[in-house]
């Protein structure tokens, strides 16, 4: 997810013919692109800080027991 949102968020022009044809209201097509790969990063993100940290505390629960 992250990699993906980085590339769709990050590329120069609209990556699919389909969005430049149909764009978001109020959008052209690559800011709403590059708003898709922007959410794609945030949620990303912390799903792997969410991840991480039940990992962290799965650990210290078991060092303490």
């Amino acid at each position: 997810a992250l990699f993906g949102g980085a590339l769709i968020g990050l590329a120069p022009r609209p990556l699919y013919a389909m969005m430049a044809m149909h764009p978001a209201p109020g959008l052209d097509a690559l800011a709403d692109q590059q708003l898709g790969g922007v959410v794609m990063l945030l949620v990303g993100g912390a799903s792997y800080c969410l991840g991480g940290l039940w990992l962290l505390g799965t650990l210290l629960r078991r060092g303490t027991a």
